[in-house]
């Protein structure tokens, strides 16, 4: 049929299904059932076998359009045909490149990510920015041998002052270390009291067996004291009986 013209094919059964099919392998074409001239906004038969099945409702003629250039329609009537319609065929695309913004699927992993800082608050805060500032901060070491921040040490040698005490330091603070000699035969106990003075109860007491060494070494997570740490050395963990012998000891707070 001609590209611009519409063409009309006069005789088709006006009781049965026409089944259209455009069988030219370049240009589409566009189909009607009623006789009147076709447009381009008709039923569309593309090339290389575009097919569509009408029923023609009492038409007997069917008229087609090929604005490409040019095509061949083949029109069968009858019954039992396919109703419905179908596609022709495709061409394979050629291959071409890709694309994908930073943040697809794929930049994932190759792109360097932001440093994310450990959030202030969890509602201030994504699942990716906390993942990412753990990650931080466990690839992130401490940094060790500070100038300061650390705990303060003190050595008293020979201590046995059980009536007033040796005060270390006053206010509130946390005790990190109590580690003493025992010089004397038998048990003699490092007594540590909150407050400034020995009065009352210890609230810690280590004792130490003879001629050992004993007490509380280094720890991560100090014992609390409010009012002040003061020490002194019984024969008892609670008693007030200065031992034989003074304790040799190391004490450390924060």
């Amino acid at each position: 049929m001609p590209s611009t013209t519409s063409v009309s094919q006069a005789g088709e059964p006006a009781t049965a299904t026409w089944a259209v099919q455009n069988v030219g392998a370049t240009n589409g074409a566009y189909c009607r059932p009623d006789g009147t001239a076709a447009t381009a906004s008709d039923v569309y038969l593309s090339p290389g076998g575009g097919s569509f099945s009408f029923v023609p409702a009492g038409s007997t003629s069917l008229t087609c359009i090929s604005p490409g250039g040019g095509t061949t329609v083949n029109v069968t009537g009858g019954t039992g045909l396919v109703s419905g319609n179908t596609g022709g065929g495709g061409g394979g695309g050629g291959g071409g490149a890709v694309t994908i913004v930073n943040g697809g699927s794929v930049a994932l992993g190759s792109t360097t990510d932001a440093v994310a800082s450990t959030p202030a608050s969890a509602a201030a805060a994504t699942s990716i920015s906390l993942l990412k500032a753990i990650n931080n901060n466990i690839v992130s070491a401490p940094t060790l041998g500070q100038a300061s921040g650390g705990f303060t040490e003190k050595v008293l040698a020979g201590l046995v002052q059980v009536t007033a005490g040796q005060n270390l330091v006053s206010g509130a603070h946390q005790l990190y270390e109590a580690y003493c000699y025992n010089p004397n035969a038998t048990e003699t106990c490092a007594q540590v009291y909150d407050a400034t003075t020995v009065t009352g109860t210890p609230k810690a007491s280590y004792c130490i067996g003879g001629t050992t060494s004993g007490g509380r070494q280094v720890s991560l997570i100090g014992s609390q004291f409010t009012t002040g740490i003061t020490v002194a050395a019984a024969t008892t963990a609670t008693g007030t009986t200065a031992p034989a012998a003074g304790l040799d000891c190391t004490f450390g707070w924060n």
